[in-house]
């Protein structure tokens, strides 16, 4: 967290001296993005296309504010090797929609109006569908292949349901603009890393009950889902008026 607090002080400090910086190619306005592009995400998760829209204010040629709406899937795996049946493969698949708002503050380089920096600030939910088990060889799996009552708890695999704050940092870089004297049009690309953290999540369940025992003889643990921190790499396209 330290380092973070740090990422995002640094981050200020350049948008602090970006805002005393006059770039004669922008202009103030109001803006409207739409942006699309992979979200990639950590904890088993998968890579899936999102897609974010974003209402903008340019406070002065340099500094900008912007409300934003972001959404898309996830979908995520967990499997282990049944030790009765090497072959066999147990997985469980947690899968649902992913969505966000929030507010972004980017200020241009000192000297280059091609590339913004910022933060982002928001509210990240996820709404997940009842978790999936299935076999390699094609046969229905059972939840309670996730979870047991000896040794360990009794829960087994939930929905990944949980609406969290977001804070991130985030980047525009400006690839091409065309103007006119009422419009601005501009193509780039807008990168970003959110964190998203929340309360231990039991969305793979809590253990591997047909597993390969370990050396105390105890079944292997399934670690608690506890964030959604994602990056963000998002082709932009935003008009200007």
């Amino acid at each position: 967290m330290r380092k973070t607090m740090a990422v995002l002080l640094a981050v200020g400090a350049v948008m602090a001296a970006g805002g005393q910086a006059v770039l004669a190619a922008d202009r103030a306005g109001v803006g409207l993005e739409w942006s699309i592009g992979p979200a990639i995400s950590a904890n088993g998760f998968d890579m899936k296309m999102a897609q974010q829209f974003m209402l903008d204010w340019k406070v002065s040629e340099s500094f900008s504010v912007g409300v934003w709406n972001s959404s898309g899937l996830f979908r995520g795996t967990h499997s282990y090797t049944d030790n009765l049946n090497p072959t066999l493969k147990h997985e469980l698949v947690t899968s649902g929609t992913v969505g966000a708002n929030g507010i972004t503050l980017l200020a241009s380089l000192p000297a280059m109006n091609l590339i913004e920096l910022g933060i982002n600030v928001g509210i990240e939910s996820l709404v997940g569908v009842a978790p999936v088990a299935r076999n390699s060889d094609g046969t229905t799996g059972a939840l309670t292949d996730f979870g047991s009552t000896l040794p360990g708890p009794v829960a087994t695999a939930t929905a990944l349901t949980v609406t969290a704050p977001l804070l991130g940092i985030a980047a525009k870089i400006h690839l091409l603009k065309a103007e006119t004297k009422t419009v601005l049009t501009d193509i780039g690309i807008i990168a970003s890393y959110n964190f998203v953290q929340f309360p231990d999540t039991n969305t793979f369940g809590t253990q591997e009950v047909l597993g390969r025992p370990s050396a105390m003889g105890l079944l292997k643990r399934i670690d608690p889902v506890s964030n959604y921190d994602n990056a963000m790499v998002l082709l932009n396209a935003a008009i200007w008026f």
